[in-house]
């Protein structure tokens, strides 16, 4: 049987939906930095860990789950550099994984486009 799951670490061979606007090339090339970095061993791993505390912090009935907060312990554990544009991106794919997820992680209006 297939798993039918979201992955955290493929892009959504779909793309986005929406209106097709030309996205400026300096968000692309954000865009692009956070789908690489995700692909990387760190990127992976991170990701795992915030899924993990993500998860635990519902199960123990936390109100609000900060992605600020689960990126700044990230960086402590594993001594790795997250890029602070990349937090808010995080939250989203997040909730997309586990969409449990979405009551508890608060979700602010981008200000460029991120879809991915």
């Amino acid at each position: 049987m297939a798993n039918t799951q979201p992955d955290l670490f493929t892009p959504n061979p779909a793309g986005p939906s929406g209106p097709k606007t030309e996205i400026p090339k300096t968000e692309k090339k954000k865009r692009q930095q956070y789908i690489r970095w995700k692909q990387t061993d760190e990127g992976r791993q991170v990701m795992s860990w915030c899924l993990a505390e993500a998860r635990q912090l519902l199960h123990r009935g936390e109100a609000r789950v900060s992605a600020y907060a689960m990126v700044e312990i990230a960086r402590s554990k594993f001594h790795f550099k997250i890029n602070n544009n990349f937090r808010s991106v995080i939250a989203r794919d997040l909730c997309d994984t586990d969409p449990r997820l979405e009551k508890v992680i608060e979700l602010r209006k981008l200000t460029s486009d991120w879809s991915l």
